[in-house]
C-alpha cells in the first residue's frame, strides 16, 4: 500500500495544477445551470425543447454553465464532464453537452461521436460565433443561452 501511495503524493506536489481540479458537478437535468446564467422561464422552455428534441430525434442534449473554470480550460472541463455524464443513448453516442463559464467568458459545444457526421466541429463552432457570442457582447445572456441557438440545432438538415 505505501508504495502506491508515495508516487501518488509525489504525482500530486510534482504538478501543482492537478491540486484545484475542479470536479464535475451533479447532472439534475437538461439544464444545469449552475453559473446562475439562466431564468427560470428560460430555463424551463428550454427543458421542454430539449425534452422533445430527445423524444423525437433520439439526440440528448444538455447545457452545462459554471461560474468558473477555476484554472481548467474549457476543452478538458467539458470532456471530463462527457466522460462523467455520459450523455447520449447507450450505443449510438448521440449527445451534445454545452458548457459555459460565466467568469472565463469560455464556451464550447461537445459532441458525441456518433453526431460527429451530423455536427462537426466547424458548425458547433460557427454556432458559438455566429449565434450565440454575439449576444453575450450585447449583454443579453438570456438570449444568449435561450432557444435562438438551440434552434440553430434542431431545425432541419441541423443533426
Amino acid at each position: 500500500m505505501k508504495k502506491i501511495l508515495l508516487p501518488s503524493y509525489f504525482f500530486y506536489f510534482r504538478y501543482p495544477s492537478l491540486q484545484s481540479l475542479l470536479p464535475v458537478p451533479e447532472l439534475r437535468d437538461y439544464v444545469n445551470d449552475y453559473g446562475d446564467m439562466i431564468s427560470s422561464s428560460v430555463e424551463a422552455e428550454l427543458i421542454a425543447r430539449m425534452k422533445f428534441f430527445e423524444e423525437t430525434d433520439s439526440t440528448q442534449l444538455v447545457i452545462l454553465t459554471l461560474p468558473s473554470l477555476e484554472g481548467e480550460t474549457i476543452e478538458d472541463y467539458s470532456i471530463k464532464v462527457a466522460e462523467a455524464w455520459k450523455i447520449g443513448q447507450k450505443g449510438k453516442d448521440n449527445g451534445i453537452i454545452f458548457t459555459v463559464s460565466r467568469e472565463e467568458r469560455k464556451m464550447r459545444i461537445e459532441v458525441g461521436r456518433g453526431l460527429e457526421g451530423k455536427l462537426t466541429d466547424l458548425m458547433a463552432g460557427r454556432i458559438i460565433d455566429l449565434v450565440i457570442t454575439p449576444k453575450f457582447k450585447e449583454g443579453i445572456t438570456t438570449k444568449a443561452l435561450g432557444p435562438p441557438w438551440l434552434r440553430s440545432l434542431m431545425q432541419p438538415g441541423g443533426i
